[in-house]
């Protein structure tokens, strides 16, 4: 089931990804899903990586947005000021999470 179709009522704490996530009959809906994002993106000199984890300890200003992916598909991104090497704050980068998280029947699955 597409992650940015089957989610709802989407919001952070911390690093914590909360939503309602919708189950395979397309009809009932499982409250207050949750998964660490810390633990499947990361960053690099104040860009988002998915070769590591743990974005959240150099970022601030964290919000999710929906905004039209490559595919026009309405898609939920993180946003966030990451830390550079030389400790000033990037400008303001994002990453698709659809890339990074699944809805598998009503549950958040790493992907």
């Amino acid at each position: 089931m597409h992650f940015d179709t089957s989610t709802r009522n989407e919001r952070l704490t911390g690093s914590i990804l909360h939503c309602d996530c919708l189950k395979d009959d397309g009809v009932t809906w499982n409250k207050n899903r949750t998964v660490d994002l810390d633990e499947l993106i990361g960053d690099y000199d104040g860009y988002f990586d998915y070769k590591s984890t743990h974005y959240y300890e150099k970022s601030k200003d964290e919000s999710l947005i929906r905004e039209r992916d490559d595919e026009g598909v309405e898609a939920i991104k993180l946003t966030a000021q990451l830390l550079k090497n030389d400790n000033t704050y990037r400008e303001r980068q994002g990453v698709f999470l659809h890339d990074r998280v699944l809805n598998e029947n009503g549950t958040l699955l790493p992907r």
